[in-house]
């Protein structure tokens, strides 16, 4: 059954609303966007030359939800072909959840874009996925229904490029992959430009592709969460989370952090929740060495 919570909150929101941009950091160094932009369009050209000589790959593939990720991703690659990159690019919205308000708007959004960068898009319904997957284990909680709408989408993903012989396109960013809690819904993709930018950054190179800022200014979150993203860590990534995530990342402690007038104790949960997310970054192996025994 499709819980009718909505996601627990992942962090207790702050004492403070202290505001702290990631631009404003002194040591922040910005981003030359028109630079990004000529190297998106070099990584969607080197990585279909590198795959079609081998398997007849004809172009790209976004996964796109309607959100400032998937959006400036999809501008990029489309951007790309002012580069002479000679691609197919087709977007994909996969929805589970039509009568939700926040996924009728992300639906809308995608298909006004769609409309606006004249890239084809397509849209597949995965409620029958999710509705299996709850017949086979049991869907009891909203973190599982999560996974399972994030699952149920990367398999129609895969299958779609597979189908049409595309490559597909990484849409998630540094943030997210630094913090989030559940499945992200292409978890292996061909390539991806923005996985080292911050949100911050995403949005500013979506403003510079011309994304509309009604996408790019809306508080990210998913209709299968029920919450925007702001409200389960307690903190929106413009005004504050980004700034953190940068200075923890570089390896400031939370209590030095905590002098910019944040709440220290949002801060230890934050830098908590980092650390204890990196195992689902990596993979646990053994090093071949040790395969052989012996000291």
């Amino acid at each position: 059954m499709k819980p009718t919570e909505p996601m627990p909150y992942f962090i207790k929101p702050p004492k403070t609303d202290a505001v702290l941009r990631l631009e404003s950091l002194p040591a922040y160094i910005s981003l030359d966007y028109q630079h990004i932009e000529f190297m998106a369009a070099s990584m969607v050209r080197y990585a279909l030359d590198r795959v079609s000589e081998k398997i007849g790959t004809r172009g790209v593939l976004v996964t796109l939800s309607g959100g400032s990720d998937s959006s400036t991703v999809t501008a990029a690659c489309k951007r790309a072909m002012s580069y002479g990159v000679k691609s197919d690019l087709l977007a994909v919205t996969v929805v589970t959840d039509p009568d939700n308000r926040m996924e009728s708007e992300d639906l809308e959004s995608a298909t006004s874009l769609c409309r606006q960068l004249n890239v084809e898009h397509k849209v597949f319904d995965a409620r029958q996925i999710v509705d299996e997957t709850d017949k086979i284990i049991g869907i009891d909680n909203s973190r599982v229904y999560a996974d399972s709408v994030a699952r149920a989408r990367n398999a129609l993903v895969r299958s779609t490029a597979d189908k049409y012989g595309l490559l597909v396109a990484g849409t998630s960013n540094k943030s997210e992959n630094m913090i989030r809690g559940f499945a992200d819904g292409l978890a292996q993709p061909s390539f991806s430009f923005i996985r080292e930018l911050y949100k911050t950054e995403v949005i500013n190179f979506g403003r510079h592709l011309g994304v509309p800022e009604s996408i790019l200014s809306r508080d990210p979150g998913g209709s299968e969460m029920r919450r925007t993203e702001a409200e389960l860590y307690g903190a929106s990534y413009v005004d504050c989370l980004d700034a953190v995530l940068y200075l923890l990342d570089s390896n400031m402690k939370p209590e030095d952090i905590s002098s910019h007038g944040i709440d220290l104790e949002w801060l230890k949960d934050l830098e908590t929740r980092v650390k204890d997310h990196e195992w689902r970054t990596r993979s646990l192996v053994y090093d071949r060495q040790q395969l052989y025994g012996g000291e």
